[in-house]
């Protein structure tokens, strides 16, 4: 696989201000803190480059073993149904886990970008 060495490329080329590559695990609250910067230095824009395969620090915790179940649940259609089930009876842990995420950095970080685009007024 080349993908690393490809978005690095073209990332650097590109004038990216973060570059997400699969060899590197990135830590989500860095990338956050870069964005808000640029937000509160007046930039109107950010440009990143993101690796397929490009993990966080978290997900690179992941033992091979917990992966392979992740990957095994995905395969054999368990994680579809526990999905199916969880629409079904009200997306109790679906809006849980949202809501715990809503409240990270990095969508903070988003909302302040996404004020500052006439698109989105």
């Amino acid at each position: 696989h080349k993908v690393g060495w490809l978005t690095l490329s073209a990332g650097i080329a590109g004038g990216a201000d973060v570059i997400l590559l699969p060899e590197i695990p990135y830590d989500i609250n860095k990338v956050a803190k870069t964005l808000q910067g640029r937000i509160d230095s007046g930039k109107k824009f950010s440009i990143l480059a993101v690796a397929e395969g490009a993990i966080s620090k978290e997900e690179a915790k992941l033992s091979k073993k917990e992966l392979k179940k992740v990957l095994t649940e995905i395969q054999d259609g368990t994680f579809a149904s526990k999905w199916i089930n969880e629409n079904k009876t009200g997306r109790l842990h679906f809006n849980a886990c949202r809501r715990i995420e809503s409240e990270h950095e990095l969508e903070k970080v988003g909302a302040e970008i996404r004020k500052l685009y006439d698109w989105n007024k």
